[in-house]
């Protein structure tokens, strides 16, 4: 019968983390993850479900978390300063009484309290009675909860794990701010050179994807069909070449030409010229550089002027995850009329596929016990993206303001120029989000919407995701003689 471990029991576990912890050094390991999730040991401590103790091991999660957090820091000792660790953790036991995502917040500052390098966020395996919401990404808005309240604020990682198998869902999830990293498990089962096969779909060529040499021929996708153009070949060199046919009737030779040099970025960079930027490649997903005064959005996708309720459901699916990631991205170095042609596009994509499975959401099933509804998931996607565009708000300088080439323009000038644009719009509203892509085209101050409403009186007002220009704020025009 199952029986409670005594202290001195504990002790000798603790112990014994310790001597692996010790051997894995020696034998060279780069990382060490402590693994406190899916029922082992140290997760069946901190869940309530597990842990019916009464000393001071159970009971509170405080409690619960004492044995777990003794042995973390025994190895972070044991373990070399300049190695990172990480700690594995259950967000939800998908069990009424279970721990929920509030308890997983608690759990992970505790662990980045104590120095974990980082959060790998999985879910459940606790129980035999749970009921999981399973679903693609299902876990995804567990980790990006803990890697905005919890991983910006102590600088710990979170990974965001399970039901990832796209290179379109690492990069958005990575775009949007939800985690910092992504493992993938099962798709590399499936696929052993997974990383390198997104690489070269991208074409994708740098440090983060070498082939072997051996296998560098293959570091292009071969030709699938007629369509495609000319087959490309190796030469002795082993540099990729392409192989024209033969002129009928000609020389029995073959020519050889160089092809593109193919796009070294995989996810979308600020161009450090401030009069172009990079657009997604519409056959490839690469992003090449392209004129400022093109249109970045006419490249979100192969289809992009067909009605949604035309697509495919696995077109549909594939737009939707690419409109997710364009859409940040053209926030950031877009125009404000293409961030609302994007955002237009991306919801009337959501409400088609939420219209054909009304059973889901855009994460996963939503018919499991306590399985968010659809209008909280949507909220949910709303919220995940003013915290991810709010953090890049504070944290990156505005175009020219580090290297000095632009002056700081006046925040009086600024105030006024973005309230003349409120005033200018339909019943002084705009959203919050194209507000602070309009402030940041006037100022570096990554604060100046909130210190419009932050005012007495205050020039604007927070109408949930809206900002109207009020009264006082149209006095203000008035007083200073600016035109709206």
């Amino acid at each position: 019968m199952p029986r409670e471990l005594t202290e001195s029991e504990l002790a000798e576990i603790r112990d014994e983390f310790v001597r692996s912890a010790e051997a894995a050094a020696r034998a060279g390991f780069d990382v060490l993850e402590l693994h406190c999730a899916h029922g082992y040991l140290l997760s069946s401590f901190i869940s309530p479900l597990a842990n019916r103790r009464t000393d001071r091991y159970g009971g509170s999660l405080e409690n619960r978390l004492r044995f777990p957090l003794e042995v973390f820091d025994a190895v972070r000792a044991a373990w070399p300063a300049e190695r990172p660790m990480t700690v594995r953790i259950s967000a939800t036991d998908w069990h009424e009484g279970g721990t929920d995502v509030d308890d997983a917040v608690a759990v992970a500052r505790a662990f980045a309290e104590h120095g974990a390098d980082g959060i790998d966020v999985s879910t459940g395996q606790v129980v035999k009675a749970e009921r999981p919401a399973f679903g693609r990404s299902y876990q995804t808005p567990y980790a990006d909860r803990i890697r905005n309240e919890v991983g910006r604020e102590f600088g710990c990682a979170v990974i965001a794990v399970g039901a990832i198998s796209s290179y379109d869902d690492v990069n958005s999830i990575l775009l949007a701010g939800r985690a910092d990293l992504c493992a993938l498990g099962r798709p590399h089962l499936y696929d052993p050179q997974w990383t390198l096969h997104a690489a070269a779909d991208q074409e994708y060529a740098g440090a983060g994807a070498v082939w072997p040499k051996p296998f560098a021929a293959g570091s292009r996708r071969p030709q699938t069909g007629r369509s495609e153009g000319p087959v490309h070949a190796s030469n002795s060199s082993g540099t990729a070449s392409r192989v024209l046919a033969t002129p009928a009737g000609g020389p029995d030779r073959r020519h050889r030409m160089t092809p593109p040099r193919p796009a070294t970025t995989m996810i979308p960079a600020r161009s450090p010229s401030t009069d172009r930027r990079t657009a997604p490649d519409r056959a490839t997903g690469a992003h090449q550089r392209v004129p400022a005064e093109s249109n970045e959005g006419a490249a979100m996708s192969d289809r992009q002027g067909i009605p949604a309720r035309e697509l495919s459901d696995e077109e549909l699916e594939r737009q939707g995850v690419h409109a997710h990631a364009m859409r940040h991205w053209v926030f950031l170095h877009g125009t404000a009329e293409q961030f609302r042609t994007h955002t237009e596009r991306m919801l009337e994509l959501e409400q088609e596929y939420l219209r054909r499975h009304p059973q889901r959401t855009w994460q996963g099933s939503g018919d499991a016990p306590g399985a968010p509804s659809r209008d909280d998931r949507i909220r949910d996607l709303v919220q995940t993206f003013s915290r991810a565009i709010t953090a890049l708000l504070d944290e990156e300088p505005a175009p020219g303001s580090a290297t000095g080439t632009t002056p700081r323009p006046d925040p009086a000038e600024a105030q006024a120029a973005l309230l003349r644009r409120f005033a200018e719009s339909p019943g002084g509203r705009l959203h919050k989000l194209e507000a602070h892509q309009i402030a940041r085209q006037l100022t570096p101050d990554s604060h100046l919407v909130a210190s419009l409403y932050r005012q007495d009186p205050p020039l604007l007002q927070a109408e949930r995701d809206a900002r109207v220009i009020t009264d006082a704020g149209r006095a203000w025009l008035q007083e200073h003689g600016v035109p709206a």
